[in-house]
């Protein structure tokens, strides 16, 4: 599952078509008519900058400072969606499990176990955000892999599929099938769910309504 997620964070940068509005200081961007405020914004922008700065090798410049607002705009949007869509299909993330997840984080812990001082510590000066803005990303974050779960779990990989796809791998070779077949069905599978996503990916970029604010992206 964790190739899962990583796959769908790279697919998903430019998602969506966007239409551009005038400028906006409270919010940056909206879907289908719920806002994605600037402070969001700013918070993750920063915590990009931040990245960035702890790097000396890479030189920043307007460029790329544009490049990383993109992204920015493109991580808070992506999660809006995938938030929208698991309300649809009633995917709740409990506060038990949240609080399980918070609690795994390294960084917040001391000596292998969770330091609640450690963790408003690090949320206020280093994240710059207050714990309801922090738990408030993660429980939509957890939505949106609960949703990638759930559509992943629809992959069936058809015994003969992987037949063939050694056939066509080693035609003059047969004798090592028993061998392959497990990495092969990976691979196979692999490929349907990339398929599968990408038709999904088009649904949603058709279905969804974007709306962006900050018009300095649009040149």
């Amino acid at each position: 599952m964790a190739v899962v997620v990583i796959f769908i964070i790279g697919i998903f940068v430019g998602f969506g078509s966007y239409f551009f509005g005038q400028r906006n200081t409270d919010r940056v961007a909206s879907v289908n008519g719920v806002p994605i405020s600037n402070r969001r914004f700013q918070l993750v922008y920063e915590r990009i900058l931040d990245n960035l700065r702890q790097n000396p090798d890479i030189q920043i410049d307007d460029n790329l400072l544009k490049e990383k607002q993109r992204e920015a705009l493109q991580d808070l949007i992506s999660e809006e969606v995938l938030w929208q869509e698991a309300r649809k299909y009633n995917i709740t993330v409990t506060d038990k499990e949240l609080a399980a997840e918070i609690q795994r984080y390294p960084a917040f812990q001391t000596n292998g176990q969770f330091d609640r001082r450690r963790y408003f510590q690090i949320l206020f000066q280093v994240l710059k955000m207050t714990p309801e803005e922090f738990e408030e990303s993660r429980r939509r974050q957890i939505a949106g892999i609960k949703l990638r779960q759930l559509l992943a779990a629809t992959i069936y990989v058809d015994p003969l599929d992987v037949q063939i796809a050694y056939q066509m791998k080693n035609p003059k070779e047969r004798k090592k099938f028993a061998e392959e077949k497990d990495k092969l069905a990976e691979e196979v599978r692999q490929q349907k769910l990339a398929a599968v996503f990408a038709e999904w990916f088009k649904y949603l970029s058709a279905s969804y309504k974007i709306r962006v604010y900050l018009t300095e992206l649009n040149r």
